[in-house]
């Protein structure tokens, strides 16, 4: 093929892998050569995109591994965005994970449970509204199980007499790690560890939260040499973050 004759077709190759998709959605367009004696065809490959995360809503009190519970879909996986809707209990009997959990705006008291020492593990945030009516509230009852927070938390709770609007995060013998910062109210945001348990904390506050210590209990500030430490009475233990090393000095350098 001539030097013209190539440019010419190359620009038609390129062209046509452009226009293409726009034509038909969804469609990726591979081109690679077939080489014959006079020519080079082009060959397009269909590839289809990766299907985003499903949503899946608890409908029903449940189990987390019941699909009854997800309103007959199938059970969330780590790729999966869960909301739990207002009222709803689900107990999580499971090594269980998925890529956020919001709880629902609540006019009942809504619950995730951790089974004895069973796990969730939530990649990205976990969001807890405001409930709507007085003695309702949002809670994450960890007991003896693991909860991993991949970033944020957000508590949007705040206590109205005579009745509380609570969210909760209870910890009895188990653990919590935080990755992300955690946006919270001074009140009727409540952090509770009653027994032998451990909250890791990777980043800051942007209020001082209720937070509920016992003997033998643990809190763990994790994050960077800058990272805010709650002004708190700990009844347990609590360890901030250690001091960033200092650079070290070659002794040729001294003076």
């Amino acid at each position: 093929m001539k030097t013209g004759s190539l440019y010419s077709f190359v620009k038609k190759v390129l062209l046509f892998s452009i226009i293409l998709p726009v034509l038909i959605p969804g469609l990726n367009i591979e081109v690679s050569g077939q080489h014959s004696k006079n020519q080079t065809t082009p060959r397009v490959i269909n590839k289809a995109p990766l299907a985003p995360g499903a949503t899946r809503t608890a409908s029903v009190t449940g189990y987390w591994s019941e699909p009854a519970t997800w309103g007959g879909s199938s059970v969330p996986g780590s790729g999966d965005a869960v909301n739990i809707n207002n009222g709803i209990m689900v107990t999580v009997d499971v090594a269980a994970s998925c890529a956020s959990l919001t709880f629902f705006s609540s006019s009942a008291s809504t619950i995730i449970n951790i089974d004895g020492t069973n796990s969730l593990t939530v990649a990205g945030s976990v969001s807890m509204p405001r409930p709507g009516v007085d003695d309702a509230s949002c809670s994450i009852n960890v007991g003896a199980g693991t909860l991993s927070i991949g970033t944020t938390l957000t508590m949007s709770a705040t206590t109205i007499s005579p009745g509380t609007r609570t969210n909760n995060l209870i910890i009895t013998t188990g653990t919590c790690t935080i990755s992300g910062n955690i946006t919270c109210g001074t009140t009727g945001c409540i952090f509770n560890i009653s027994d032998a348990g451990t909250m890791n904390f990777s980043g800051n506050f942007s209020s001082i939260p209720t937070l509920t210590t016992v003997a033998g209990s643990a809190v763990n500030y994790t994050g960077s040499s800058g990272q805010t430490i709650l002004a708190k009475t700990y009844s347990g233990t609590s360890a901030s973050p250690a001091p960033a090393p200092r650079p070290s000095v070659h002794p040729r350098w001294l003076p």
